[in-house]
């Protein structure tokens, strides 16, 4: 069975959609990386291991919003 062939616009689909503007973008990492935290707390060692790398990597996409802000 052939798949269907889908016709493509030549124009972007997110032009005239609502973008996060950085602020807002860090506003609620910021927020998630709270909430993260706060279930840090309450996992045992085993557990902690997922949660503290997905902290890690949303502090690093905090920081390198920051220092593009910063430019």
């Amino acid at each position: 069975m052939a798949e269907e062939q889908i016709e493509q616009i030549p124009l972007s689909d997110w032009t005239d959609q609502d973008l996060l503007t950085n602020e807002l973008a860090e506003s609620l990492l910021e927020k998630e990386i709270e909430q993260e935290e706060t279930t840090l707390a309450s996992l045992g060692e085993a557990e902690a291991a997922p949660v503290r790398r997905r902290i890690a990597a949303m502090r690093s996409a905090q920081e390198s919003a920051r220092a593009r802000r910063s430019k």
